[in-house]
């Protein structure tokens, strides 16, 4: 479990607390919903980490503050392994002043208009004709707005400085880069980060000793060099990339406990555990295995299928678990990875991708493979996200449709707010990096065109 944090200092201990409303960044909740958050390892009074923001731990009682002090005592633990938030939401921008009378405000996409802002990005606030878009101080001199809508993602060439790939599948090379580059460097995230002045291994992946920004950085390349017509962080609005990587890294915090865990914290746990146990996710309960991926020359098709126990049989496999404990055989494939991935099903589909972006691993015949290294830890991650998130959180940029995918498979967008486990954390997280990564600025999602859906929806990892 992750080693917690310093504890919050004690309330007054008298009278009876009342939680008091978040304000900034956290007003979208409440000390109660973030209260029902889970983290196994942390003591119950740090509120998984929360009570060190200062609005949370002056606010809410659990944290010693709101209205009277002394916080209540009686945990209410989540189902799912979750973490502290992500790193704190910065305050929504204070209104800029009114745009100059000597001309009229040049409003557009975030990625049009606010780049370009005499004070950098941070300096960019909503447009006063129409909220849905951005405008400069004094109204320029941002870029004036193009006039269609910036195209989405999918046939975007690659950011990656890999040559493009051959048309067979056989493996690419090592995502490794030589020696004195970054793979990160050729990545259109790359300037945002600099801009706000991020250190992403301490800002972004929060001091984590499980893998690195440049482990993420270099798996990127790597799918973007082998499948270019389906390319991650790569849309033509910077954005929208920004949208996709909080989207992304918010969820894969709330499930690696702020990537601290590789495995997940199944049953047997003291304290706050994910109530799974290792057997849930057997062959039995699965089935035939549909839409596994085929690849092809810059892409994948999901045409392909395999028998319930294709990706490993009773006692041929065998792992340990977050504690030490050995399994084998259908117990195996509990949740691994920066966003846990189970079912033996969502394995054998990542195991074909994992090969072709030049990972030399099989996570069917091993599955603690996808704890080897920083670079293991992102890449079955960021295949499921490829397989079954994308093709639906490109047609809206919502972290609603994002969180619904991941935990409970879909086959759409997600029409409203989501509310399932862990909603409020992965939520927050979000928010956190989206404030981070654009100095609170958050853009607007540039239209997409949409992606043909898979046929059916795949189980959540």
């Amino acid at each position: 479990p992750p080693s917690p944090p310093s504890p919050p200092p004690a309330g007054n201990g008298g009278g009876q607390c009342v939680d008091m409303p978040l304000t900034g960044g956290w007003a979208s909740t409440t000390c109660a919903a973030l209260g029902e958050s889970s983290c196994p390892g942390w003591p119950f009074e740090t509120m998984c980490g929360y009570c060190d923001h200062d609005v949370i731990g002056e606010n809410c009682c659990r944290c010693g503050g709101g209205s009277g002090g002394g916080g209540d005592s009686s945990p209410s633990p989540s189902p799912s392994p979750s973490p502290s938030p992500s790193p704190s939401p910065s305050p929504s921008p204070s209104p800029s002043p009114s745009p100059s009378p000597t001309g009229p405000a040049v409003c557009g996409t975030w990625s049009e208009v606010c780049p370009g802002c005499p004070g950098g990005s941070s300096a960019c606030f909503q447009c006063t004709t129409d909220p849905a878009k951005w405008q400069c101080p004094g109204g320029g001199p941002g870029p004036s707005p193009s006039p269609s809508p910036s195209p989405s993602p999918s046939p975007s060439p690659s950011p990656s400085p890999s040559p493009s790939p051959s048309p067979s599948t056989s493996p690419s090379p090592s995502p490794a880069s030589s020696p004195g580059s970054s793979a990160c460097s050729g990545l259109s995230i790359h300037a945002a980060i600099q801009e706000q002045g991020l250190d992403p291994d301490t800002d972004l992946l929060l001091g984590s000793t499980r893998a690195t920004w440049e482990d993420l950085c270099e798996v990127v390349v790597a799918w973007n060099g082998r499948f270019s017509a389906i390319p991650f962080l790569a849309e033509a609005d910077a954005g929208n990339n920004l949208l996709t990587l909080a989207a992304f890294l918010g969820n894969a915090a709330q499930e690696s406990a702020d990537f601290v865990a590789c495995e997940e914290y199944i049953n047997p746990c003291q304290g706050v555990c994910s109530g799974g146990n290792a057997e849930d996710y057997r062959d039995a309960l699965w089935g035939t295995c549909y839409q596994v991926p085929v690849p092809t020359a810059d892409s994948f098709d999901k045409t392909g299928s395999l028998p319930a126990d294709a990706c490993g049989t009773s006692g041929q496999v065998t792992c340990v678990d977050w504690d030490g404990r050995p399994h084998s055989g259908d117990s195996c494939w509990y949740g691994k990875g920066a966003l846990q991935l189970t079912w033996n099903c969502n394995y054998a589909k990542a195991n074909t991708l994992l090969r072709e972006i030049g990972l030399e691993i099989d996570i069917c015949a091993d599955p603690d493979s996808i704890c080897t290294d920083g670079q293991t830890f992102w890449a079955g991650s960021l295949a499921y996200w490829m397989m079954s998130v994308s093709p639906y959180y490109l047609q809206d940029h919502r972290i609603d449709t994002a969180m619904n995918c991941i935990k409970s498979g879909c086959s759409a967008p997600y029409p409203g707010t989501w509310t399932g486990s862990g909603a409020a954390v992965r939520r927050a997280n979000y928010q956190g990096y989206l404030s981070k990564l654009t100095g609170g600025a958050a853009p607007a999602p540039a239209p997409s065109p949409t992606p043909s859906p898979s046929p059916s929806p795949s189980p959540s990892p």
